[in-house]
Parts: structure tokens; C-alpha cells; sequence
């Protein structure tokens, strides 16, 4: 096979990793985009390795913008089908959930924490940064057990399968089986969640 011929086969295979760099960088200026690209087509198997390594999009992120989304669906349901409950004050009350059952969720290490205890010369700052984190934790919790209470009245009040459905889906989301058990068992009554017992509240949701 002559040279020429190589070359062909070569640049055929660079042109598609030239063209998907063009599509996603269409942003910049035509003439600095065209050039770029055909430097990506000639320098292909470059590119390969850029795609391969490139930092995915965590399962984390994912699961914010499911939880994002069914909190919407959430509020703008109770605005459209509870006229007599103060949208508002409801909002309030499921963003604060959310945002604590994320925040009970997450068991990251602190990037500043760490690096303040690294300067500070901590014997140990990866010990350090976990008491801490043991310590945001206690303090997360008893305030998502609040705010899960008032979560849970506030679907209570609504009291239609639609909400329930969506809570359901929600609690699921953000692992939070207290919240979860609860949800359920008032999914599958026949009765009114109104009538709830306090007795079942305090399984679903127990006060340390």
C-alpha cells in the first residue's frame, strides 16, 4: 500500500473526531473553530485520549437535577390544585427538606475544612476533617427531623394520590427511608392521611 493511500485512510478516520469537536465547540469564532477542528482531524488519535479521560458528569449531578426536577412538579401541583394552602410557606417548607436530606447525604470531606487544618499544621487533618464532619452531621439531623415533620404534615394535608405519588417519588430519590415508610403506608391506606396515627408519624419519623 503506497503512502498516499495511508494517508487517505489516516484523515478518514481523523474526520469524524474533527467534525464531533466542531459540533461541540460551536460556540467560538468560525475561523478558529475550522482551524482547531482540522488539527483535531490530523492529530485524531490525540483527541481519542481526551474523550476517553474526560471527567464525567458524576451520579451525583444527576440525581440533583432528578431531585430538582420532582421538587418543581411538587410545588407547582400544591399552587395549582391547593388554593388553601399558602404556596409559598409550602415551598419553603420542601425546599428546606430537600436541602437538608442533601446535605445528610453528602459525605464528601470538606476541600476548605481540609485545607484550613493543613495550614494550621493538624497532626492528623483527614481525622480532623471527619470530627468535623461528624459534628455538621449531628446538628444536619436534628434539623432535617423537623423539617422532615413538616414535609410530611404538609403532603398529609393535601392528601390526593397525585401528591403522594410525587412525595413518594422524592423521598425515594434523596434516600430517605424514614420519610419513605411513612409515605408509604399512606399510600396504600384507604384512609385519609389526615387520619394517620401519631403513632405511625413517630415510626416514620422518630425523634432522637
Amino acid at each position: 500500500m503506497e503512502f498516499s493511500q495511508l494517508l487517505i485512510i489516516y484523515i478518514a478516520c481523523g474526520v469524524p473526531f474533527g467534525i464531533h469537536y466542531f459540533v461541540e465547540n460551536n460556540k467560538e469564532t468560525n475561523h478558529r473553530i475550522i482551524a482547531k477542528s482540522a488539527l483535531v482531524s490530523f492529530l485524531w488519535f490525540l483527541y481519542v485520549f481526551v474523550i476517553l479521560f474526560r471527567k464525567k458528569p458524576s451520579k451525583n449531578l444527576f440525581s440533583e437535577e432528578k431531585i430538582s426536577k420532582i421538587q418543581k412538579q411538587i410545588c407547582e401541583t400544591i399552587r395549582d390544585d391547593f388554593k388553601h394552602i399558602n404556596y409559598l410557606q409550602a415551598r419553603e417548607i420542601i425546599q428546606r427538606y430537600v436541602a437538608l436530606a442533601l446535605a445528610q447525604n453528602d459525605n464528601s470531606l470538606q476541600k476548605t475544612d481540609l485545607e484550613l487544618l493543613k495550614i494550621s499544621r493538624h497532626p492528623k487533618p483527614l481525622i480532623g476533617v471527619k470530627c468535623l464532619q461528624r459534628r455538621d452531621n449531628k446538628k444536619i439531623k436534628s434539623h432535617l427531623i423537623f423539617a422532615r415533620k413538616q414535609f410530611l404534615e404538609l403532603i398529609f394535608k393535601c392528601n390526593t394520590e397525585r401528591v403522594i405519588g410525587i412525595a413518594q417519588d422524592l423521598v425515594e430519590t434523596l434516600n430517605d427511608r424514614d420519610a419513605t415508610l411513612l409515605i408509604k403506608k399512606i399510600s396504600e391506606s384507604k384512609s385519609p392521611a389526615k387520619t394517620a396515627t401519631e403513632k405511625n408519624l413517630k415510626e416514620a419519623v422518630p425523634v432522637r
